[in-house]
């Protein structure tokens, strides 16, 4: 709520009273009083899931009695019902013209927010769709499902741009980030990752470690990385191999071994994921003069390397 007086959140009444279907609040955050109930009356389904949107004075619902609403914010009156069918809205999403609903038959809905008439279908190939996210400018419409996938949608056509399987398991939630270049998406196998939101390429991904309270970044491989980059702040957590080609074996260098703290300085690369993912397209145009470079100064055979090169 732009004013930060008012904090929605969505509950799962049932779990505590067996005849209380779910609910959405409205509270006030001076107070602590309830300020507005947005009830979901019709019987639960399987999954168990509710979803609210607040919007200029508008309160937004989906829940598992497969029907979505929008409210005044008291909660008194229903002012539309978008939709209703036999399964679960898991999650909403709004634009200016638009109310979407990721759903548990596969399938995303989408109705005019102010009217409330059907506009268009996404359909999945997986059952249960997690998560949508809508353009600003109203274009595409991002979808993630219990399988890992993410897809991207032309939403005026309904042509499908792209489909990536990005994780194992099921995508918890999905945000754009830096002016909606970027998707990120939280999974239950523990990692986040961040994907160009324009072509679904998976820029670099974050694991979560717990036991040891640390983190480790990574970036697949490219032109200039062929085995990719990471980053952590805990590099005993690296385990370095070294190949002997020769025998077919794998050696597990030691903590202190130089051969291996010298590959750990040379790919431990803070830096340059922040610029990945500020800025992939500077990055991308970095990479490729490095390449280039080093491509010249390969084809230079005992000959003194340019003083700009060395820079």
């Amino acid at each position: 709520e732009p004013e930060q007086k008012l904090l929605f959140t969505a509950s799962y009444d049932a779990d505590c009273d067996l005849d209380s279907k779910n609910s959405g609040r409205c509270w006030d955050l001076i107070s602590g009083k309830t300020l507005g109930f947005y009830r979901h009356t019709n019987e639960r389904l399987s999954p168990e899931s509710i979803d609210i949107v607040y919007e200029n004075g508008r309160v937004y619902t989906g829940s598992d009695d497969g029907c979505a609403y929008q409210w005044d914010i008291s909660g008194e009156k229903k002012l539309l019902k978008y939709f209703s069918f036999n399964g679960c809205v898991r999650k909403i999403a709004l634009s200016q013209a638009y109310f979407a609903a990721a759903c548990t038959d596969g399938i995303v809905r989408v109705c005019f927010k102010h009217t409330g008439v059907f506009f268009r279908h996404f359909s999945h190939t997986d059952k249960d769709v997690r998560e949508v996210r809508i353009s600003k400018d109203e274009k595409r419409i991002w979808t993630a499902t219990d399988g890992g996938t993410v897809s991207c949608f032309n939403l005026l056509t309904g042509e499908l741009i792209y489909c990536r399987k990005v994780h194992p398991l099921w995508i918890w939630s999905v945000c754009l980030m830096n002016d909606e270049k970027i998707l990120v998406t939280g999974s239950g196998d523990g990692t986040v990752a961040f994907l160009s939101a324009e072509s679904g390429q998976i820029l670099a991904q974050i694991y979560n470690l717990p036991v040891n309270n640390e983190f480790l970044v990574t970036c697949p491989s490219d032109q200039a990385f062929p085995t990719g980059f990471f980053y952590t702040t805990d590099t005993d957590l690296i385990q370095v191999f070294k190949e002997n080609k020769e025998l077919q074996t794998m050696e597990l260098l030691d903590l202190d071994n130089p051969e291996r703290m010298k590959y750990i300085n040379k790919y431990n690369l803070k830096n340059l994921i922040i610029t990945k993912l500020k800025n992939n397209e500077n990055y991308n145009s970095l990479t490729e003069n490095y390449v280039r470079n080093r491509k010249t100064i390969n084809q230079i055979n005992n000959k003194s390397i340019p003083q700009m090169l060395k820079a």
